[in-house]
C-alpha cells in the first residue's frame, strides 16, 4: 500500500502552511488590545478616585482602586468566556458542516467589532500622559457616555459571540489536522503556537508605543485593523478546506435529499422558542458528550481544564505587580515579550532536542522488537507461504501507525507533565519575586512550560474521531472557555479577598493546582 503525502498534491494556497499568517495575525491582534483595555480600565477607576486638591498623590496604589480594577478586568474576561462557552458549539457544527473557513470567518468578524467598538470608547481620551492620574481630563470623563467600564464590557460582548480566542483557534486546529499527516502534525501544531507567540512578542511592544504616542484609540484601531487584514486573507488567498466525508462517496446523492429534509423540518420547526434552546444545549452538550464519552479525551479535557485554571493566575500578574512595587506599560510589555520569547525558545530549541533523543531510543526499542519477531516467525517455506505472505502484508498495513501512535502518545505524555512542573516552579518564583527584574526571570522560566500546549494537542488529535473532529474541538473550546470564565473571577476574587494580608495566595493556589496535574 503506497503513502501518499498529502501536502505534495496541494497548492500552497491548500497546504498546511497556509494557516500560518493566519495565526500570527490573530495573535497579533490579541495582544495588541490585550494591556490597553487592562490599562484603560485602571485609568478608568483612576479618575474616579482621583483627588484634584492634591495631585502629587497616586490613588493607583489604594487597595480600594486596585479592587475596583481586578473587580472591573475579571467581568471583562468573564464575559468573554461564559458567551464564548455558549457560542462554541454552533461554531464546532459549522465548522464540521460548511468548513473551517467560514466558522473563522464569522468569528474573526464578531472580534474585529469588538475592536472597533473599543476604538470609539478609547477615541474619547488621549491622556498626555499615560497611566498617570493627574493627566487626566475628569471634565471630559464624565461627560463621555462610553468612557466607563460597562462601555468596555460591550465589546466584551461582541468579541464573545466571535468566540475569544478559543473558537478561532479551534478552527485552526482542525485546518492542521485536515490538511497534515498523522507523523508532521505534532511539528505543525508547534509551527503554530511559535507564530502565535512571535506575534504575542511584538504586539504589546507595539501597544506600548502607541499608548505613549496617542492614547488608547490608536492601538485599538490597529487591531481592528489586524482582524480586518485577517479576514481577507482568509477570503481570498486561504483555499477552503472542507472536512473529512462521514459516509461513502457512492452517498452523496441521498445524503444531499435527507439533508434537504433536515432541513425543511428544522425550518418548519424553528419559530418555537423551545426549538431554538434545545438545538443550543444540544450544540453544548453533544461535543461535551463526545468528549467526556472517550475516556482518553475525557482525562485530557481535566487536564486541559485544570492547566487553564492554573494560568489564569497570570491574568492578574499586572495588577498584583502594580500593587507590590510598580508597574507602567513599559515594563509589563517587557514581561509579555519575555514570556512570548521564552515560549518560542521551548518549542523551537528545547521541544526538538528532547523529541530527537526520545525518537532515537523509541526506535532502537521497535526495531529490536521488529528483530526478534523476524526471527520467531521464520518458517519453512511450502506453498501455503505465499498466501501467508500476502495476508501478513495487509495485517501489517492495518497496523503500522499503531506503534508509532503508542510512541507518540508516550512522548507527548512525558513532555507535559515536565513542562507542568515548569509552570508551578514560574509561579513560586513569580511569589517570591520582589522587583520587576525578578519577574521578569520567574516569567521566563514558567513560560518554559508552554510546550505542554502543541503536546496537549497532538494528543488530542491522536485520540479524537476524524468524522467528529471539529465537535470535539468544540467540546475542548467549551472546557478552556468555561476554565477561563471560572478563573477569572475566583482568581481575581481570591486576590481582592486578600490583597492586604497574603496578596501572593493566588500563585500558591495555581501551583498547587499544576502539581495535582503532574500527579
Amino acid at each position: 500500500m503506497s503513502i501518499v503525502n498529502p501536502q505534495s498534491s496541494k497548492s500552497w494556497r491548500g497546504r498546511t502552511s497556509a494557516i500560518f499568517p493566519l495565526v500570527f495575525l490573530q495573535s497579533l491582534a490579541i495582544a495588541l488590545a490585550e494591556l490597553p483595555v487592562t490599562y484603560l480600565l485602571r485609568e478608568l477607576r483612576c479618575a474616579e478616585y482621583n483627588l484634584p486638591h492634591i495631585p502629587e498623590f497616586d490613588v493607583c496604589t489604594l487597595p480600594e482602586v486596585q479592587q475596583a480594577h481586578s473587580t472591573d478586568l475579571a467581568i471583562y474576561l468573564a464575559v468573554v468566556a461564559v458567551l464564548s462557552v455558549v457560542v462554541s458549539g454552533p461554531y464546532g457544527q459549522l465548522s464540521d458542516n460548511r468548513g473551517r473557513k467560514t466558522a473563522m470567518g464569522l468569528a474573526v468578524t464578531l472580534n474585529g467589532l469588538g475592536d472597533v467598538w473599543l476604538t470609539i470608547c478609547g477615541g474619547w481620551f488621549r491622556p498626555v500622559r499615560v497611566f498617570s492620574c493627574s493627566s487626566l481630563d475628569t471634565a471630559a470623563l464624565s461627560n463621555s457616555p462610553f468612557h466607563v467600564p460597562i462601555a468596555l464590557h460591550v465589546a466584551a460582548v461582541l468579541k464573545g459571540f466571535g468566540g475569544g480566542f478559543s473558537v478561532i483557534n479551534a478552527a485552526q486546529i482542525a485546518y492542521v489536522a485536515d490538511t497534515s499527516s498523522t507523523a508532521a502534525r505534532s511539528s505543525y501544531m508547534g509551527l503554530t503556537l511559535v507564530m502565535y507567540w512571535i506575534a504575542s512578542s511584538i504586539g504589546p511592544i507595539l501597544s506600548t508605543a502607541l499608548l505613549e504616542d496617542g492614547g488608547f484609540a490608536y492601538a485599538f484601531l490597529l487591531a481592528a485593523g489586524v482582524w480586518a487584514l485577517y479576514l481577507a486573507y482568509s477570503l481570498v488567498v486561504q483555499e477552503s478546506h472542507a472536512p473529512p466525508p462521514q459516509h461513502e462517496a457512492g452517498d452523496t446523492s441521498a445524503d444531499a435529499d435527507e439533508a434537504d429534509q433536515d432541513t425543511s423540518t428544522e425550518e418548519s420547526t424553528l419559530g418555537t422558542w423551545k426549538h431554538r434552546v434545545d438545538v443550543l444545549l444540544s450544540a453544548i452538550v453533544e461535543p461535551l458528550k463526545l468528549v467526556f464519552g472517550h475516556s482518553t479525551l475525557r482525562w485530557l479535557g481535566i487536564v486541559v481544564f485544570a492547566m487553564l485554571f492554573a494560568l489564569g493566575a497570570f491574568d492578574t500578574l499586572v495588577v498584583y505587580c502594580d500593587h507590590e512595587f510598580g508597574m507602567d506599560s513599559i515594563e509589563a510589555a517587557l514581561v509579555a515579550t519575555t514570556m512570548a520569547i521564552s515560549r518560542t525558545t521551548s518549542v523551537l530549541f528545547i521541544l526538538p532536542i528532547f523529541v530527537g533523543v526520545y525518537g532515537c531510543i523509541a526506535r532502537r526499542g521497535t526495531a529490536n522488537i521488529g528483530n526478534q519477531k523476524s526471527r520467531a516467525s521464520t518458517t519453512e517455506a511450502d506453498e501455503r507461504t505465499p498466501l501467508i505472505a500476502e495476508i501478513r502484508a495487509v495485517e501489517s498495513n492495518h497496523k503500522e501507525d499503531v506503534p508509532s501512535q503508542q510512541s507518540a502518545a508516550a512522548q507527548e505524555l512525558i513532555i507535559s507533565r515536565v513542562c507542568l512542573v515548569l509552570y508551578a516552579i514560574g509561579m513560586l518564583f513569580t511569589w517570591r519575586s520582589e522587583n520587576i527584574v525578578e519577574v521578569i526571570s520567574s516569567t521566563y522560566v514558567g513560560s518554559l512550560g508552554a510546550a505542554a500546549n502543541p503536546s496537549l494537542q497532538a494528543l488530542l488529535t491522536l485520540a479524537a474521531p476524524p468524522e467528529g473532529f471539529g465537535r470535539v474541538l468544540a467540546g475542548f473550546s467549551i472546557l478552556e472557555l468555561a476554565a477561563t470564565a471560572l478563573s477569572g473571577p475566583i482568581m481575581f476574587g481570591l486576590y481582592n479577598a486578600t490583597v492586604e494580608v497574603m496578596p501572593g495566595l493566588v500563585w500558591l493556589v495555581s501551583a498547587h493546582d499544576n502539581n495535582q496535574n503532574f500527579m
